[in-house]
């Protein structure tokens, strides 16, 4: 039995069952619902070794709760221009206790393929451990 897979696999199952545990509280949190709007587009610029630049973008956007505005951002996206409608509306949902804390129509806080798929990796190694 391979231990440092084994340890790998049970690791990431538990990760995968934390972000999907995090993403129900959040959702359970944030049960106001507002329409914001898409203020900008934050650029963001990876350059490799090679010196092969990579962009990624996310929305700016804004949203008000009682009086008081509030600033966040979206998920990187690679493409600004039909991805990112500057000065169109978004779906933001929001804690009415601490409206800072907010998920994204669509959202929801951790994409969900990010912890199904740490999950569903960490029994394949786990499988692959009792196996080798």
């Amino acid at each position: 039995m391979n231990v440092g897979c084994l340890l790998a696999g049970v690791g990431l199952m538990v990760l995968g069952v934390v972000l999907y545990v995090l993403k129900i509280g959040r959702r359970n949190k944030c049960t106001s619902k507002t329409v914001g709007k898409i203020v900008g587009v934050h650029e963001d610029v990876d350059t490799d070794e090679d010196g092969f630049h990579s962009y990624t973008y996310q929305a700016v956007y804004e949203y008000e709760v009682d009086g008081k505005t509030y600033k966040g951002m979206g998920g990187p996206l690679q493409h600004k221009e039909s991805k990112i409608p500057v000065g169109g509306n978004i779906t933001i949902y929001y804690d009415p206790k601490d409206p800072q804390e907010h998920y994204l129509n669509g959202g929801k806080g951790t994409p969900p393929p990010f912890g199904a798929m740490a999950f569903v990796c960490g029994v394949a190694l786990t499988i692959i451990a009792a196996v080798v």
